[in-house]
């Protein structure tokens, strides 16, 4: 709602973000490719998506991808240059702009700078570690959704801002469904999965309050309290992190069965 009614293009990256996973998991490669060009808008929500399709097609030997998404993206940028002259040194201006104006990861606000950075530089190694470890799953198996789910997860926890934009976060839907629903029997997973449920709850109640509260009092002060969520998607990438690993030794365990019986 909140996103709707400050008219973020956020929310109109998430069909084809969507339409361009479904693709890619059908083996239709180009077309994602051509799909995701258009919503490089906002590169820092979309580029760790795209880096790690370029990469898991490659390694599958299918360069469709990433040769549909190079030649789209460069026709785009061509076209945009005949209408607009000159609009590139503007765009990057105002990205340098804007990182003057809010130069912190979402870490850095609850944590402090360095605090934060290193925190942030910690849950990035541990996605980046389960994605490596994954690297090889095909599009039918649930870590192909759970590796998607994971790269969304990590671009919220990267992207620079000077608070937990809710609109934003709407790419932690499918890391929420994943961690939410999905059964782990491991304890460490479970724990993180119980801590992720309760603060999902939390922050669905400050969402209410908030939104009550500026009804009542007609004031956007209260959108604040919506915003306290920065902690929610590096909870989300420790729950998937250990529900990987959990899934990986339930595997060989499962295979090591048949040798010793």
């Amino acid at each position: 709602v909140w996103g709707l009614r400050l008219l973020q293009p956020t929310l109109l990256m998430i069909p084809p973000v969507i339409a361009a996973c479904w693709l890619v998991a059908h083996e239709k490669t180009v077309l994602a490719g051509m799909i995701l060009a258009p919503i490089m808008l906002k590169p820092q929500l979309i580029l760790p998506l795209i880096v790690w399709l370029c990469f898991w097609t490659l390694l599958r030997h299918k360069p469709g991808f990433t040769i549909s998404f190079s030649i789209s993206t460069l026709i785009l940028l061509t076209i945009t240059e005949r209408i607009v002259p000159g609009w590139l040194q503007g765009w990057l201006a105002s990205i340098r702009e804007y990182k003057s104006l809010i130069p912190k990861l979402p870490l850095q606000v609850c944590l402090g700078n360095w605090p934060g950075l290193i925190a942030t530089m910690l849950i990035t190694i541990l996605a980046l570690k389960v994605l490596w470890s994954k690297r090889n799953c095909s599009p039918n198996e649930p870590d192909f959704g759970l590796c998607i789910a994971l790269v969304l997860a990590l671009s919220v926890c990267l992207t620079i801002t000077g608070m937990a934009l809710i609109y934003n976060q709407v790419f932690l839907v499918p890391a929420c469904l994943i961690a939410c629903y999905r059964l782990t029997h491991d304890g460490y997973a479970a724990m993180a999965q119980r801590t992720l449920i309760r603060l999902l709850a939390l922050n669905v109640m400050a969402m209410i309050v908030a939104a009550i509260g500026g009804i009542i009092t007609l004031s956007t002060a209260w959108e604040s309290v919506a915003y306290r969520n920065d902690v929610l998607g590096p909870v989300l990438i420790v729950t998937l992190a250990l529900m990987a690993k959990s899934a990986t030794n339930s595997k060989s365990e499962a295979n090591q069965q048949p040798l010793h019986s």
